[in-house]
C-alpha cells in the first residue's frame, strides 16, 4: 500500500469517527441499551431495544426502538406441539386466507379471569377468538403519541414501540430457510466472479476499509433470459454487442452509473440525472475501470446513447 493510500485511508477512518464514533464509543452505546433492557422491570414484559441508536448509531434521523415481549402469552404452530405444562395463554397459528409470510393469532383457551382484558385486543370470527393488530396497536395509547405501522409512535418519529408475542420454535414454512446451505447464494447463473477468493485476500491484506477499493469487479455477465438486466438495456443483446453464448456482457463501471442514471430518472429527479449522465459519459471519455477492448467500448458507448436518448 503506498503512502498516499494510507493516509487517505486514515482521514476516511477519521472521518467516519467524528460523524459516527469511534468503535469503543459505539460498543459503549450498545452496552448502554443492553443494561437498560436488563435493568428495565414492567411486569409481565420483556424489552428488547433496537433500531439504529440501540444499534450503537447516534445520526440525525436516528429512532430508538423497543419491543415489549408479552411474558404471558406463548405462541404455537399447532396444537400438537403445544406444552401440557405451559403455565402461560396459549396462542395457535392460523394460517388459512393469509397472504405468504402473515398469520393470524387465535386463542386457544381463555381463562375466565382474563376475559375481560383479552376482550379488549381481540375480535370473533368463526366461533373463533382472534388477536386483531389493530386494537393491539391502539390499547392504552398514550397521549400524544400516534399509530405507525405495527408501532406506537412519538409524533417525530424518533421513538417506536411494538408489543410482540414469542414463539420459542422455528416454524415448519422457516425450516427450508434454517437448514439452507450457506455457500449457494448468489446462484452462480447470476454472478460469475474470475477469482472467488478476491476478496477475502484483499481483506487480510489491507483491512476492511481498502478492500472495497481494491475489489474491482471487471466485467458484469447476463445470460439468457435477461431476468436482472433493465429493460432500457435492452437494445443492448440485438445489436450483438458483447453476446457470444447468450451472454450479455457490460463493464461494471459503466451499469453502475447506467443503474444510477436509471434510478434518478424514474424517479423524476432532474438535476440528478444529469449529473448521472454527465458521471456516465466522463466515465467512458476517460475509460475508468474499462477493460480496453473494442466491444466493451461499443457496448459502453451504446449505454450512453440510451441515457442520452431518455433526457
Amino acid at each position: 500500500m503506498s503512502q498516499t493510500d494510507r493516509q487517505l485511508s486514515l482521514k476516511t477512518y477519521q472521518y467516519l469517527c467524528n460523524i459516527i464514533g469511534t468503535e469503543e464509543v459505539v460498543k459503549t452505546r450498545r452496552t448502554i441499551f443492553c443494561v437498560l433492557d436488563s435493568v428495565l422491570r414492567i411486569s409481565n414484559v420483556t424489552v428488547i431495544s433496537s433500531g439504529s441508536k440501540a444499534e450503537g448509531l447516534d445520526l440525525k434521523g436516528s429512532d430508538y426502538d423497543q419491543m415489549f415481549v408479552l411474558k404471558y402469552f406463548q405462541v404455537y404452530e399447532n396444537t400438537s406441539k403445544m406444552s401440557s405444562l405451559s403455565n402461560k395463554k396459549l396462542i395457535i397459528m392460523d394460517t388459512s386466507d393469509t397472504k405468504p409470510g402473515f398469520t393470524k393469532l387465535k386463542m386457544y383457551y381463555i381463562p375466565h379471569i382474563y376475559l375481560r382484558h383479552i376482550n379488549q385486543i381481540t375480535t370473533l370470527g368463526n366461533g373463533e377468538t382472534y388477536f386483531s393488530s389493530k386494537l393491539i396497536r391502539e390499547h392504552n395509547l398514550p397521549n400524544g403519541m400516534i399509530i405507525q405501522g405495527p408501532c406506537q409512535s412519538t409524533q417525530d418519529e424518533n421513538y417506536d414501540m411494538a408489543r410482540c408475542f414469542r414463539c420459542n420454535e422455528w416454524i415448519t414454512s422457516a425450516h427450508q430457510w434454517v437448514l439452507r446451505s450457506r455457500s449457494s447464494w448468489p446462484d452462480h447463473r447470476l454472478v460469475i466472479l474470475s477469482e472467488q477468493t478476491y476478496f477475502q485476500k484483499v481483506s487480510e491484506a489491507v483491512g476492511f476499509l481498502l478492500r472495497c477499493k481494491h475489489l474491482v469487479i471487471r466485467i458484469l455477465m447476463f445470460t439468457k433470459p435477461y431476468y436482472l438486466l433493465p429493460v432500457e438495456l435492452i437494445p443492448l443483446i440485438p445489436l450483438n454487442v458483447n453476446v457470444t453464448n447468450n451472454r450479455c456482457v457490460i463493464p461494471s463501471v459503466v451499469y453502475l452509473n447506467m443503474l444510477s442514471f436509471l434510478c434518478l430518472y424514474h424517479l423524476g429527479d432532474d438535476r440528478g440525472k444529469l449529473d448521472a449522465l454527465r458521471n456516465l459519459e466522463l466515465t467512458i471519455r476517460k475509460k475508468y475501470f474499462i477493460v480496453p477492448n473494442e466491444k466493451n467500448f461499443q457496448s459502453s458507448n451504446i449505454c450512453l446513447q440510451i441515457a442520452k436518448s431518455m433526457m
